[in-house]
């Protein structure tokens, strides 16, 4: 599902990426044991700009090996009549998983090297632990922050090969169970809690502002749990904000303004749009006790300037 872009520039970037994208495609279309082929991230939603690389995604029948990767990769350059610089051929364990959990990536610069080119990232799983991980998020609601942002991004992808089978991924993804939505609030919720007092009071502003993201990415995660929304990484974030129906008016700027206030003002900003993610969670979702995350959220550490008992 691609997103419309919002000017002629923001056009051009994504639709030149997007053609590179395509040019590349049939090298791994064309392997053996490739299932399906599709191009991630923010150009696949229509979202590129300047900065924005190419994410492709290869989906096998069998776990690739080094030599076939390093061998696709290898004819960027005859295929595209430009140097390219390669790197990479790791391989990552996404998840506590030693065989669904595995993925492996590798990159190439097209026109430079590593610190001048054009970044293209490829990275492969098999195809069953695709299905493993939807089966994993869908029907035992596992909150994994790997599996919830693969699901958000199949949902969002462009196809470039194996159409039926990435279809049926995203039929499936469309499914966001409610029993999962309520796991996610009773976990984010609690979590947005935080001393933001003790910190700025101690003038510790690096751990203040650490704490104050840590606390509005748990805000964030409530609200697309709210939402029944995969949590993707937080990148884009006025762009996700969009696609929240149900969210406090003006989230992304109040967000962005949290950075920017004086920290005085930013605790009791902060501390309101909380109050509002609460309100709305108690709206949409009345069934759900939310006695606990309230006491955790509002548990602050107590400052003592005097003895509390006789010494």
């Amino acid at each position: 599902m691609v997103g419309f872009a919002k000017d002629n520039r923001t056009i051009k970037m994504n639709n030149w990426r997007i053609a590179l994208a395509q040019k590349i495609a049939p090298i791994y279309a064309n392997l053996p044991d490739i299932a399906a082929v599709a191009l991630l991230g923010g150009v696949a939603r229509g979202l590129g700009d300047q900065y924005s690389d190419l994410d492709i995604a290869c989906f096998w029948y069998r776990a690739p090996t080094e030599d076939e990767r390093r061998a696709a990769m290898q004819q960027f350059e005859p295929l595209l009549k430009t140097p390219v610089f390669i790197r990479g051929f790791e391989t990552h364990l996404a998840f506590p998983d030693s065989e669904h959990g595995l993925f492996w990536e590798e990159s190439a610069h097209i026109g430079g090297d590593d610190r001048a080119g054009f970044k293209i990232d490829v990275n492969h799983r098999t195809v069953t632990a695709m299905q493993h991980i939807l089966e994993d998020v869908i029907l035992h609601l596992d909150t994994n922050g790997h599996k919830l942002e693969t699901l958000y991004s199949i949902r969002r992808v462009l196809i470039l090969h194996g159409a039926p089978l990435i279809e049926q991924w995203q039929t499936q993804a469309a499914i966001y169970p409610d029993a999962l939505a309520e796991k996610l609030l009773l976990m984010h919720l609690p979590a947005m809690g935080t001393n933001l007092d003790m910190h700025l009071f101690r003038r510790e502003l690096f751990e203040f502002y650490r704490m104050l993201t840590e606390a509005t990415f748990h805000l964030v995660a409530a609200l697309l749990a709210l939402n029944h929304i995969y949590r993707p990484d937080l990148k884009r974030l006025t762009s996700l904000a969009d696609e929240m129906a149900i969210k406090p008016p003006n989230l992304a700027p109040r967000i962005y303004t949290l950075m920017r206030d004086d920290p005085t003002q930013a605790i009791p900003n902060f501390y309101q749009l909380a109050t509002e993610v609460f309100a709305l969670v108690e709206q949409h979702m009345p069934h759900l006790d939310l006695i606990a995350a309230r006491a955790k959220f509002s548990s602050r550490r107590q400052p003592f300037d005097d003895a509390p008992i006789e010494i």
